[in-house]
């Protein structure tokens, strides 16, 4: 299997956080019970291009580069269908997150990633899925807190997909996240209503 996905997020608010995404993704999917039990082994490699951000050199100034954020991801799926219309999921990465931000190392971090998810076919054109996700950051250098800082993500996430064509699905997403580490001043929660369509080829 091969995915590519496009993300377009803007943040009215704050501008810099701004960024257009690409991400490439191949995996294996191996079925150990026939229509019921199976696991995926997978890669990925994405970037995040900031369009107002700019990359700081070592000292702290703005260069005149944007911030980019590329991110290598190694991950492994496994899925049980108790019925035909329902599908449980437990999905976990582990990967590298890279920015040419050279101030203090701020954005470049190792992470891992657990997310269980239930999804139910509502019928053939209709999916609707929830589950919850958990992600720990270890930051090369976050020094206002120590030596490095780290971070833990939670989110609880939903999703409804109606395939418009065979090649075209129209998404409507809600995202809930909160933001726990050990620099008190980069803590935050946030909750994220979006829509857009996929292409799959």
């Amino acid at each position: 299997e091969a995915d590519y996905d496009f993300d377009f997020f803007r943040r009215p608010d704050f501008a810099p956080a701004g960024y257009n995404g690409h991400q490439v993704k191949v995996g294996l999917k191996h079925y150990l019970l026939p229509r019921k039990l199976y696991h995926k082994p997978s890669y990925s490699f994405g970037i995040k291009e900031y369009a107002k951000f700019k990359a700081r050199d070592s000292s702290g100034e703005d260069t005149t580069t944007n911030r980019k954020d590329r991110a290598h991801r190694l991950g492994h799926e496994v899925g049980f269908y108790p019925t035909n219309r329902v599908l449980l999921r437990l999905r976990t990465q582990i990967g590298r997150n890279d920015s040419n931000d050279q101030f203090r190392d701020f954005y470049d971090y190792d992470f891992y990633q657990v997310s269980p998810t239930v999804a139910w076919r509502i019928d053939k054109k209709s999916l609707l899925t929830g589950g919850f996700q958990y992600q720990r950051n270890n930051y090369d250098e976050r020094d206002l807190a120590g030596p490095a800082g780290r971070e833990d993500v939670y989110s609880v996430l939903g999703n409804f997909r109606r395939s418009l064509t065979k090649s075209v699905e129209w998404i409507i997403y809600w995202t809930y996240v909160k933001y726990d580490g050990n620099i008190p001043e980069l803590e935050f929660q946030d909750s994220t209503v979006g829509s857009g369509f996929q292409l799959n080829f």
